[in-house]
């Protein structure tokens, strides 16, 4: 396996650039539409413009193909880096639920001492009330 170099998203996407103002139609796109005699135009009365600006292909195949490495190579490192942070959470998880399951079970014992306490006491009361004379 080799190792990869991480390129910055910069170097991948280009400097950050404020976007740019929203493309209106022309306007010889809609101007006439007496042909058909409707409000919508038909797909022959409708301009597109030609795109001219598409770089060679195979430099857009050698980028691609390096930039779709490369999102698979970030894409592998923070899968790795979210299963770690899943499974230390899990143990925290795990050992957090150890702690309070004891502190539960020793809270349970006390209470149960508390009762039978009670339950004693109230039973010397009622011997101490009986036994009182009137």
């Amino acid at each position: 396996m080799s190792a990869q170099k991480c390129m910055s998203i910069d170097a991948i996407v280009g400097p950050s650039t404020p976007p740019p103002e929203p493309l209106s139609p022309p306007d010889s796109t809609f101007d006439s539409f007496s042909s058909s005699g409707s409000m919508s135009p038909t797909y022959s009365e409708v301009k597109y413009p030609l795109s001219t600006s598409s770089p060679p292909s195979s430099t857009t195949n050698k980028h691609n193909s390096a930039s779709l490495d490369e999102r698979r190579h970030r894409n592998k490192i923070a899968s790795a880096k979210y299963r770690a942070k899943k499974q230390a959470s899990m143990r925290a998880m795990a050992q957090k639920l150890a702690e309070l399951s004891a502190e539960n079970a020793s809270l349970q014992r006390e209470l149960s001492r508390a009762k039978d306490d009670n339950k004693a006491l109230r039973q010397v009361c009622e011997s101490l009330v009986a036994k009182q004379p009137q």
